[in-house]
């Protein structure tokens, strides 16, 4: 499991975030994955998966709303009937 969260790092390092006020700031993993965590909370639902397929989505300079679009967008995806969590 540690592997995966240091690949998720290392392979975010260079990207900076467009924020709602417009100022430029490096992408914070950790609010991403405390986020995801909030959100996956009491459900069946893989955080580590949601996490991982979020990484294919950021891009450099890529706004805070569309990560956020981008994370439900993953949930959706990651959603079947048989894990609707």
């Amino acid at each position: 499991m540690q592997a995966s969260s240091t690949l998720f790092e290392d392979s975010t390092t260079d990207i900076h975030v467009v924020r709602h006020d417009g100022s430029i700031t490096p992408l914070e993993i950790n609010k991403i994955r405390t986020v995801v965590n909030w959100a996956c909370y009491g459900l069946s639902a893989n955080s580590i998966a949601l996490e991982a397929h979020l990484t294919t989505r950021l891009r450099p300079r890529i706004t805070t709303r569309e990560i956020q679009d981008n994370l439900i967008r993953c949930a959706l995806d990651l959603c079947s009937p048989e894990e609707p969590d």
